[in-house]
């Protein structure tokens, strides 16, 4: 008795086309993901993890993993201009919710904005 995947040219053709699209999406998740990459961002000598998303109608976002566990996140326009920077500060303790900030350039800090909008909270009551 001979063992095969499919009875028929038919099966075999989906199955054998199935196992290319597998094959083709590891490949390109492995050598293609070249938007994350390590740098030394602050110049503290440790490489910080940079991940860059790329939008369709122009735009990106670049995320910016610290080491010790602080992300910035900064927004920018088609022209590579920054709209929005925010720094997502983890909590203390796990039941705790994280903060977030957000850069204000008119007062030139760091101001809360829990929603994530790009409007300091105190802005929004």
């Amino acid at each position: 008795m001979k063992f095969t995947i499919w009875r028929n040219k038919e099966e075999k053709y989906k199955f054998l086309c199935l196992l290319f699209l597998i094959i083709a999406i590891i490949f390109i998740f492995i050598f293609f993901n070249r938007n994350t990459y390590k740098a030394d961002v602050d110049g503290d000598g440790i490489d910080e993890k940079i991940k860059e998303l790329d939008f369709p109608g122009g735009g990106s976002l670049q995320t910016i993993y610290n080491e010790d566990g602080i992300i910035y996140k900064t927004k920018y326009d088609i022209n590579n201009e920054i709209i929005h920077q925010w720094k997502i500060i983890p909590s203390e303790n796990k039941n705790d919710q994280r903060k977030i900030l957000v850069w204000d350039e008119k007062s030139k800090q760091w101001l809360p904005d829990q929603n994530k909008n790009g409007i300091p909270d105190y802005k929004e009551n």
